[in-house]
């Protein structure tokens, strides 16, 4: 028998191990689903609302749309990098048993949908770019007998923006990891880990918290129970058994849901017209348009890196564990992975799992893996998670969001030293001014021109770059790294004056002129007051700010730098104290003092940056490590 083969035996653990992977792809793809189909209506747009019920049968192309973009494209590609993935990281686990002679008692890296980085793509790339789309649907209304299909069609158009905007971002985001994955060492050593982590956790309070807890709250009766379940059995650790805990979850959902009618035979019996032979499609028809890329490079980029540095955590986590996977091939991997969803049409990403110890401890070896990557093709290609989402109340799925949320702001909470707390709550906070932009808030539910601060924090596209950039310079200055503040204060004024922070779009040639998310205040019939400028909204003549110009924030950056300058001299004077010691440092001092285990960050700096020393050493480059290894 193949020796990888003989690794691929039937472990005790294998089942529970599926049901609990299975089921936390499914509550993030149903979610997901349910979330891309508010997403590509606009946000649900209310207008758009009004004449889907109006006019049922000349805005049914436009529902049918929707349903191929999800369940023929977005879905299905998931499927297809789940199978790439599932059985790559089961070759890998086969190919490590055999090294080592395991005898099939090697656990495969768990792997699924990039969670954050959905989310991410899904409210600040797919979200903004149909809403954008749309805007020429904005100026028919009111919608008539006589134009109500020409509106149909424009919103069809919007909506495969939309989509396709994600699925070139999601491309190029696996593009971008594939080459980052090689200088896993580097990313880490030059972004600190603290602002790596906020950068996600802003996303995961603001989109997997609040939102899914609104959700919960929205209908008390289904949602409040499901809720604390979650915390009893996850945050309490109750022990389930062999029976899966998102299960019961699920279960108590899905009766009380049904119990209150929050589901009805209606909706499964709509669903079930979704549930057929979609087959595999692709997404090169968005491929062939990068004209939105400018306006969320800002996400695409610290998405990218921060899917990279999660890989290489997690493999240094299984490290931990007992299984040894080389951790560049696993980022490279990871980055393959996202590029094969994209081809394949998907606009979200894919990754190695956190909690691989977790799946070590249930005894999980390779087939479940497996077990995992086909049933999750035949869901995906048969369309069946359409019925399931029909089935199962939101108040069943948004607690394993929540959950999913929760760890992640958690893990950034129990990786940092407690003195970088204040500068994660910084970093939070730009996720959250995208999150009540997205959902509605505008000037006048602020009164003030404290709404020109809120649309810079959410700044375009670049929400999480603004998150990793702020949580970086505020980390280095309460580390009092003065030089290290400087240069991403340098940083940071770059990305202002190229609008990749704090602006619409991505340019250099309107640096002195405010862009369109700043022309909110209404001037009516007289001129702009002081320190505010002509410009239009949607066609309207308005005001904005001269304050929110590209330069204005870039000086603002430099005048920090020059700061940081002065600061440097200080202390090279004796007069501010020495730079604190970093997480890793201070790893290594416990370790020595106290025999203490570092932590995973800081193993998995030590070992990215050996293995890229051993490739050096070998006169190679660091890939040699990689996927031929």
């Amino acid at each position: 028998m193949n020796p990888l083969l003989e690794q691929c035996k039937v472990r005790p653990g294998d089942l529970n191990g599926f049901f609990n992977l299975f089921f936390d792809n499914l509550a993030t793809v149903l979610i997901l689903a349910f979330s891309l189909q508010q997403v590509l209506r606009g946000f649900s747009n209310a207008d758009l609302l009004n004449v889907e019920e109006q006019f049922p049968d000349q805005m049914q192309p436009f529902k049918d749309r929707i349903m191929e973009l999800i369940y023929e494209k977005s879905v299905p590609g998931l499927a297809m990098t789940m199978v790439f993935g599932n059985v790559y990281y089961s070759y890998m686990g086969a190919r490590l048993g055999v090294k080592e002679d395991r005898k099939g008692a090697v656990t495969a890296l768990p792997y699924g949908v990039n969670t954050p980085a959905a989310f991410a793509f899904l409210f600040t790339i797919i979200g903004p770019a149909t809403a954008g789309a749309a805007g020429p649907c904005y100026g028919m209304m009111p919608v008539t007998e006589e134009n109500v299909d020409a509106y149909a069609q424009c919103w069809i158009e919007a909506a495969e923006s939309g989509w396709g905007a994600g699925v070139v971002a999601n491309f190029l985001a696996g593009i971008l990891s594939v080459v980052l994955g090689f200088f896993g060492n580097k990313i880490m050593q030059v972004s600190p880990v603290t602002a790596l982590l906020t950068a996600l956790s802003g996303i995961a309070f603001a989109f997997l918290g609040l939102a899914q807890v609104g959700t919960a709250f929205a209908e008390p009766i289904v949602g409040i129970l499901p809720l604390f379940i979650v915390f009893m059995l996850y945050f309490g650790d109750v022990n389930t058994g062999s029976f899966p805990k998102s299960l019961v979850v699920f279960i108590v959902g899905v009766i009380l849901g049904w119990a209150d009618s929050v589901t009805t035979g209606d909706s499964v019996s709509d669903s079930t017209d979704v549930v057929k032979a979609w087959g595999i499609s692709t997404g090169l028809s968005a491929l062939g348009d990068w004209s939105t890329v400018p306006d969320y490079i800002g996400t695409i980029i610290p998405v990218a890196v921060s899917a990279v540095c999660g890989s290489l955590m997690n493999a240094m986590s299984a490290a931990q564990a007992g299984d040894n996977y080389p951790v560049v091939e696993v980022t490279v991997a990871d980055g393959i992975g996202t590029i094969v969803g994209a081809v394949f049409g998907t606009p979200f990403g894919t990754s190695v799992y956190i909690g691989h110890p977790a799946y070590k401890k249930m005894e999980a070896g390779i087939v479940y893996s497996l077990i995992n990557c086909a049933a999750f093709f035949i869901f995906g290609i048969f369309g069946v998670f359409a019925l399931i989402a029909a089935i199962v109340p939101q108040q069943a799925v948004a607690p394993l969001i929540l959950f999913v949320g929760l760890i992640i702001f958690a893990e950034t909470f129990s990786t940092a030293p407690s003195r970088h707390y204040p500068a994660i709550g910084i970093g939070l906070m730009p996720s959250v001014c995208d999150w009540a932009l997205t959902n509605g808030m505008n000037y006048n539910s602020v009164g003030n021109s404290t709404y020109y601060g809120y649309v810079g924090l959410k700044s375009g596209g670049g929400a999480i770059l603004a998150s990793l950039v702020l949580t970086a310079i505020c980390v280095h200055t309460i580390d009092r790294n003065y030089i290290h503040g400087l240069a991403w204060s340098v940083a940071a004024a770059v990305f202002s004056v190229f609008g990749l922070m704090h602006q619409d779009e991505v340019s250099a040639k309107s640096v002195g002129e405010p862009q369109s998310s700043y022309c909110a205040y209404r001037a009516g019939a007289t001129s702009c007051p002081d320190r505010y400028t002509d410009c239009l909204s949607f066609g309207a003549p308005t005001c904005a700010p001269l304050a929110s110009v590209a330069t204005r924030f870039m000086t603002g950056y430099l005048v920090l730098a020059g700061f940081f300058a002065f600061f440097q001299f200080l202390q090279m004077r004796g007069y501010v104290g020495a730079v604190l010691p970093s997480i890793a440092e201070q790893d290594e001092k416990a370790y020595a003092e106290e025999k203490l285990k570092p932590s995973v960050v800081t193993e998995a700096v030590k070992q990215v940056a050996a293995q890229a020393t051993e490739g050096e050493a070998d006169g190679a480059a660091v890939p040699k490590q990689g996927l031929d290894s």
